[in-house]
Order: structure tokens, then sequence, then C-alpha cells
């Protein structure tokens, strides 16, 4: 039964991803020894779950934008409070919400089912925003619009923490996040690159 065990052993404890980390760690990599890693990240867990993801995402058809239609951005938010008890991460989150003077928080793109793995960074973000919201004593907004989203005229965003991955939008049809509204009364956090028309924002030193 132990050498069973042993032959059915996870992925992830495989002798080969050993040995691909140990070649990492090194960093001391050596002509002859190339072929070796390659061959260790051919035969692992990581070469699969990679190949496997992108096929996945490849299969995934995000839908086409209309050229006129335009949405509401109620159906993408709600309401959110609640009597849940307060740990000291969700009050000092809603404190810093209130001192920033917001009372909405925003996450834009990437939404579930999209196709693109970052979208899990976003889930996180949503799902943390909630469980803050849900300690609070007035309703908060809380709101995740997907991707290939544009606003209809008159919707506006405004005191809210918005988080949007603009590095990670070239696989949407709005690459550049123009369809974003930018607003002063609005606090943004973008991942890793800040688009262009944003950068008036920027508060001035």
């Amino acid at each position: 039964q132990q050498q069973q065990q042993q032959q059915h052993h996870s992925p992830e404890c495989s002798s080969s991803g050993e040995e691909l980390g140990r070649f990492v760690r090194n960093a001391k990599l050596a002509r002859r020894d190339d072929r070796r890693v390659l061959n260790s990240i051919r035969n692992s867990w990581i070469s699969v779950w990679v190949r496997d993801t992108f096929r996945r995402d490849e299969a995934i058809q995000l839908p086409e934008r209309p050229t006129t239609a335009c949405a509401q951005l109620a159906p993408f938010c709600r309401l959110v409070s609640g009597r849940r008890r307060e740990g000291d991460e969700e009050a000092r989150f809603l404190s810093a919400l209130d001192a920033l003077g917001l009372d909405t928080v925003l996450v834009w793109g990437l939404a579930m089912k999209e196709g693109h793995t970052h979208r899990f960074i976003h889930e996180g973000l949503h799902a943390a925003a909630l469980r803050a919201f849900r300690t609070s004593a007035r309703p908060r907004r809380l709101c995740w619009v997907p991707s290939n989203t544009r606003l209809c005229a008159g919707e506006e965003i405004e005191r809210a923490l918005v988080v949007a991955s603009p590095k990670h939008m070239t696989y949407t049809a709005d690459p550049g996040l123009k369809d974003l509204p930018a607003a002063p009364t609005n606090r943004y956090v973008f991942h890793e690159l800040v688009p262009p028309h944003f950068l008036a924002l920027r508060p001035r030193r």
C-alpha cells in the first residue's frame, strides 16, 4: 500500500518538481544543465497547468461589444450593510474609506467567467470589500463591472475606490480603459500601469 501511495503521489511533489526548484534556487546553471532543467519543466505539473490554462482561455470567446448599446451601472452594483461582527482589518478598511470620503468600492473588468486568470485577483478584492461592508452600520455600494462595458451617458461613478488592471485589459475590447470614467472624487488603484488619461488625477506634490 505504501508503494502504491508513492506511485500516485501528487505532481507538486514529483521528483521533477523538486529538481526544478533546486536548479532555480541555485540560479547558477551550467550549459550542460540547461537541458536537464528544460526536461524538468516539460515533465512537471507547471507545464501541464500552463498548457491547459492557455487552451481553456483560448477556447473562451469574449462577447463583442455592440457599437451603439450602452449599459446602466445599477445591475452591476448592490448596497451592502450588516451587523456581522467586525474584525480589526474590516474596521481599518471602513475607517480608511471614510477618511477619504468614499462610500463605494468598484472593481472594473475581468469578471468571473471572462477567461483571464487575473480575474481571481479581482474576485478576492471584491470578496474582501463585501466582507468589510457586511460589518457596516450604513449601506455602502459594491460594484463589479465586466469588461467590454460602455456605461451610458449620465452614469456617474463618484466617491468610489476603483480597482482596475490595465495591464491585462488587452484581452478585452477596451485595452486602454477608455470606458472607465475618470472622476476627481474617486481614488484609483491600478495594477502596474496607469492609463495616460488618468495621470491628471494624480495629486500634485
